[in-house]
C-alpha cells in the first residue's frame, strides 16, 4: 500500500525522478551578499552529506543568517532555492525589483565542491569522512578567514597516532616475516622500494 502511495506522489505533476530508489543527496546552500550597486562582496559555502530532512544543514544556515542580521539588520534578503515551477513567481518578483538572482555560482559550488571530490570512480563514503572532506572543501572555498574556522575544527580533524615498535626486528624485516607466513611459496621477496627498508 505504501508502495502505491509514493508511486503516485512521485507521478504527480512538478515532480521528477531523483535517481535510483534509496539514494539520498548531499545538500548544498550558497549565502551570498551583495553591495548596494549589485557587487558580490562575499560568498560562503556549507555542503552536509545526506541527512534526514537535511536538519543540520538548515540550522547552519538559520545560525549564519542571524549572525549576518545582528550585524546589519536592514538587509534585504532574497531567498532563492532551486529551479523548481513553485518558485518561478519568487524569480519574477526579484527580476521585477533588479535583485541579483543568478544561482549559477551555487550550482557550479554544489559541482566543485561536493561532486567533483566525492563522486570519482571506485568511491565510497562513510558520513563522518564524506562530510570531514566537505567541511574542509566548503571552508577552503568560502570568503572566509582559514586560521580562526581551523580553530574550532581541528579537534575533530586532528588526531594523535602514536606508532609503537617494540620488536628488536627491523620494520623491514617483520613486514618480510609476515608476507612469508601468508605466502610461503615465495622465496624471494624485495621490499627494497618501501620507505621502511633497511
Amino acid at each position: 500500500m505504501k508502495y502505491d502511495e509514493r508511486q503516485v506522489k512521485r507521478d504527480q505533476a512538478g515532480k521528477h525522478a531523483s535517481g535510483p530508489a534509496g539514494r539520498r543527496e548531499a545538500g548544498c546552500v550558497t549565502v551570498v551578499l551583495h553591495g548596494a550597486a549589485g557587487e558580490r562582496l562575499q560568498t560562503i559555502h556549507y555542503r552536509r552529506m545526506p541527512e534526514r530532512r537535511k536538519a543540520t544543514l538548515q540550522q547552519q544556515l538559520e545560525t549564519e543568517t542571524a549572525r549576518i542580521l545582528a550585524v546589519q539588520a536592514d538587509l534585504k534578503r532574497v531567498l532563492l532555492t532551486d529551479g523548481a515551477e513553485p518558485n518561478w513567481s519568487l524569480l519574477t518578483e526579484y527580476v521585477r525589483l533588479d535583485l541579483p538572482i543568478a544561482s549559477g555560482g551555487s550550482e557550479a559550488s554544489c559541482k566543485t565542491l561536493a561532486t567533483q571530490r566525492l563522486k570519482q570512480s571506485g568511491m565510497a563514503w562513510t558520513q563522518a569522512g564524506g562530510q570531514a572532506i566537505l567541511t574542509l572543501r566548503s571552508l577552503s572555498q568560502s570568503d572566509r578567514c582559514w586560521q580562526p574556522a581551523w580553530e574550532l575544527l581541528r579537534s575533530d580533524f586532528r588526531k594523535t597516532v602514536v606508532v609503537g615498535h617494540t620488536s628488536t626486528t627491523s620494520p623491514a624485516r617483520a613486514l618480510q616475516e609476515h608476507a612469508h607466513q601468508l605466502h610461503p611459496f615465495r622465496d624471494q621477496l624485495s621490499f627494497s622500494a618501501l620507505p621502511l627498508a633497511e
